[in-house]
């Protein structure tokens, strides 16, 4: 895979991630810019295979579909893969990426127990993480969360409830 650095900055504010050197400011790339990137680095260098650096990815449902739907209508024959939060995808976004050549996904589940998902701001529920890691099966991705132990509150117990959740879900790959 061909690593494309992304250049942004999460303006989420979740209470585990230093932000000390790019700061919480959210920049993007333009769609256009991206596009223009994959075409050069196919043509001059035979590049079929991408994964974008970018933890928002799937932040601004405009840009993905511009950003999916042009390399559709470039013919631009690539597979990528990218990290993305849970509550940032839909079906059919996620159907979309598929035909655009997404072939897996990597989540920020982080932890397996709603207090702690809480109390370190992630936004995200366990019924959010189920319902994406579904979803992204059914339109036939691979998936990989990523987990942390040792969030601040976690427990014994919280950091058990982590790993049953790693284990219980339909993912390709946990981390």
């Amino acid at each position: 895979y061909h690593i494309v650095n992304m250049v942004s900055n999460c303006p989420f504010d979740c209470s585990y991630c230093f932000k000390g050197m790019f700061g919480r400011t959210y920049r993007q790339r333009s769609p256009g810019n991206v596009l223009a990137e994959l075409e050069e680095l196919g043509k001059s260098h035979g590049v079929t295979n991408v994964y974008f650096v970018d933890d928002l990815f799937t932040a601004s449902v405009k840009w993905l579909k511009e950003f999916c739907n042009g390399i559709v209508d470039r013919g631009l024959d690539i597979r990528w893969q990218c990290p993305a939060r849970v509550d940032t995808v839909t079906p059919e976004l996620l159907e979309l990426m598929y035909r655009a050549g997404c072939r897996e996904i990597h989540y920020g589940v982080e932890a397996g127990n709603e207090e702690v998902l809480h109390l370190v701001n992630k936004h995200s529920s366990l019924d959010s993480v189920r319902q994406a890691v579904s979803w992204t099966k059914q339109a036939g991705m691979l998936t990989r969360g990523c987990f942390m132990l040792g969030l601040p509150s976690d427990t014994e117990r919280s950091m058990r409830q982590t790993i049953r959740l790693a284990c219980d879900l339909d993912l390709d790959e946990a981390d």
